[in-house]
């Protein structure tokens, strides 16, 4: 198993604030910056105070017709296609997930295009995911990804900062034989929200992520 010694570091950005603002342009392929503020601009982004872009949503006069969100670093994580309903996880390699048959789950304030998903003593649950709501502790901290990493018997792989619409989440991604898994721990008001997918490869993990990329604040 990996030593979280050996990890530390590589959560980043997640105490900094971010702020909405409209552009008329994007410059860069990642980080991407916007240039031109512009009420009226065609990309409303969701920006660092240096104001690199966590994530954008894409309009054609009233209506959005995409979302590209960026990991912390600025490279591309993924692309929505909200008029053809798929979206692109910038993976290795490239996913594709279609959403078309998908319907709007809420769960804790956020509202995500979800697949079929059956709820039981407060566990959302479907082919290869897991939801619940755990009691409050810093997913980011040392303690936390030690004792997920006993609790499966997993190495962590890799952990990072993701946003799920504009919150900071602690993503792990864990190895063990045969298997391949993300666990997404996102604090919310009185605890967190713990968003779990695995299975044999990389394909497995493409509904969640796409999950995370659609949500957004409930009203």
């Amino acid at each position: 198993m990996l030593w979280v010694s050996a990890l530390a570091g590589d959560f980043g950005r997640q105490e900094e604030p971010l702020r909405a603002t409209r552009y008329a342009r994007l410059v860069g392929d990642g980080p991407v910056l916007g240039k031109w503020r512009n009420r009226r601009g065609a990309f409303l982004a969701t920006r660092f105070p240096d104001r690199q872009i966590e994530h954008v949503d894409v309009y054609e006069g009233a209506q959005r017709i995409a979302t590209r969100s960026f990991a912390a670093d600025g490279r591309p994580r993924a692309a929505v296609d909200w008029v053809g309903r798929s979206v692109t996880l910038y993976t290795e390699p490239v996913l594709e997930v279609d959403f078309a048959e998908w319907s709007e789950l809420e769960l804790d304030g956020l509202l995500f295009w979800a697949p079929p998903l059956a709820e039981r003593d407060g566990v959302w649950t479907g082919p290869g995911i897991a939801i619940a709501h755990q009691a409050a502790s810093d997913p980011f901290s040392a303690d936390f990804s030690v004792a997920l990493a006993a609790g499966c018997g997993c190495e962590i792989e890799a952990r990072m900062t993701r946003w799920i619409a504009g919150l900071p989440a602690a993503h792990y991604r864990l190895q063990r034989p045969g298997s391949t898994a993300d666990v997404v721990a996102l604090p919310v008001a009185d605890g967190l929200l713990v968003l779990t997918a695995a299975g044999p490869d990389l394909s497995s993990l493409g509904p969640l992520r796409a999950m995370m990329a659609t949500a957004r604040k409930a009203p």
